[in-house]
């Protein structure tokens, strides 16, 4: 980022939703400046350091908390809770001059206290070189260096806003929220939150309530920063409904599942590097995000031609949908997935206690599942939407057409020889093991004759 970001102060009144929509874009712009300033701060602060760029999101939640009135008194109750716990993020520490040695009578201070105002911080501080405060010398020392917004309690904060947020709706729309899912996500991959924030500064999470596109998240996929999205009513993701605290679970098992992937290759980078020459151990983690810049780069570049959305959405499925890392002979492996390859899993059994369950089990080719969620409910309802990819392209002929055309430019960088149309095809056709949901609630689409010419021509072999 160049240019300064505007600078804010609370007792200004602002539009808190725009002022988040300019802030996540220009840090998701800037995604690797931003990157090596959240480092700088947690080695002088750990996982507490300051997070005032989480200021708006946190005050537009607080707005929305603000806005339900007339609740019950459980409700009620629970508002109050989540109002007073923003209290303890939203905070500031002052001194009073004074000191151990030389202190003034107790009814001073009390005088002194109620004239004392909290001095005017920025909610959108400028973000490179932030000062971070060291607190002056007292018997009680203060949590997080009495910096507002840090880090971690911020993020916690968050969530159980958002968890208050599902209750109301939930209450306030008894009979239209039977039909969503439930909150699926958050029972499977809340425990993965302490982790996450944990793994800081090799990944950092960022809630935001700006609608993020296909391109923003694929191109967020090769830095530390992983946002986290914030929706007020339900939204249609994968192929349901999802109540916005589901949803907002279902963006921490995204950036679980790519931090846990970039481990992966961070491990065989170590193998080829004399890491104990290394003396920042978190060197390594920034060689393997600029090593996936460079492909990332390339790639998206394909995303400019005649088969550019379909090209996105390929890439969408591999780096998103199936976390692979921006790493050229990763992606030639998802792409060229085979039929009844083995692919990890992770379920829960339900009982007193939690028990996580682990195992690989066969799945289809990526490219069958692609082209199955394509011409059915999982990207968007009932109609496909021309802005995700245009309908005319959502056949088996222009998908192969976009895959060999991705698949030539990554030969260029791997030892490996361009499969025939064939073999693309087959993979596309292989519905063994795709899941009966995919074909469930199929688009309202033109009727595929490539596809059904492709099949007619594998059986009679």
């Amino acid at each position: 980022m160049t240019d300064k970001p505007p600078v804010f102060h609370q007792h200004v009144a602002v539009d808190l939703v725009n002022l988040e929509k300019k802030q996540w874009k220009a840090i998701s712009n800037s995604h690797g400046g931003m990157t090596t300033e959240f480092t700088r701060r947690w080695h002088i602060c750990g996982e507490n350091f300051p997070f005032p760029e989480a200021a708006p999101i946190v005050f537009v939640i607080l707005q929305k908390i603000n806005q339900h009135t007339l609740l019950n008194n459980t409700l009620e109750l629970s508002k109050k809770f989540i109002l007073q716990e923003a209290m303890n993020i939203n905070n500031t520490t002052e001194s009073i001059r004074s000191s151990s040695k030389d202190c003034p009578e107790h009814k001073v201070v009390e005088q002194q206290l109620k004239s004392t105002t909290i001095n005017n911080y920025t909610i959108w501080p400028e973000t490179f070189q932030l000062e971070i405060h060291t607190p002056a010398t007292h018997t009680y020392l203060t949590p997080y260096s009495g910096m507002p917004f840090p880090y971690a309690p911020t993020m916690r904060w968050i969530a159980r806003a958002m968890d208050f947020l599902d209750l109301v709706y939930f209450s306030e729309h008894a009979h239209e929220s039977k039909p969503l899912q439930g909150l699926y996500f958050r029972d499977r991959f809340m425990y993965y939150y302490d982790y996450m924030l944990a793994e800081a500064p090799k990944v950092f999470l960022f809630p935001t309530c700006t609608k993020i596109s296909a391109t923003a998240l694929l191109k967020l996929g090769c830095s530390a920063i992983q946002p986290l999205g914030i929706e007020w009513t339900p939204v249609f993701v994968d192929e349901y409904r999802q109540s916005p605290c589901n949803f907002f679970w279902h963006d921490l098992n995204h950036a679980r599942r790519i931090h846990q992937h970039n481990q992966q290759l961070v491990q065989n980078l170590k193998k080829g590097v004399n890491f104990k020459k290394i003396s920042n151990p978190y060197i390594i983690w920034d060689m393997m995000y600029n090593d996936q810049y460079v492909v990332c780069q390339t790639l998206m570049e394909l995303c400019n031609n005649n088969y550019g959305r379909l090209i996105k959405m390929i890439l969408f499925e591999v780096m998103h949908e199936d976390a692979i890392p921006w790493d050229w002979q990763l992606i030639w492996e998802d792409i060229l997935l085979p039929d009844g390859n083995c692919f990890p899993y992770e379920s829960t059994v339900s009982g007193i206690h939690r028990k996580t369950v682990k195992y690989y089990a066969k799945s289809a080719p990526m490219l069958a599942t692609f082209y199955n969620k394509l011409r059915h409910e999982f990207f968007e309802e009932e109609f496909g939407k021309e802005y995700i990819v245009q309908t005319e392209y959502r056949t088996l002929e222009h998908i192969t057409n976009a895959v060999m055309e991705l698949l030539t430019v990554i030969k260029e960088h791997i030892s490996a020889q361009l499969p025939d149309r064939k073999v693309v095809e087959t993979l596309i056709i292989s519905q063994q093991y795709c899941e009966e949901k995919h074909t469930a609630h199929p688009l309202k689409l033109v009727p595929d004759l490539s596809f059904a010419a492709a099949v007619l021509a594998h059986k009679k072999k």
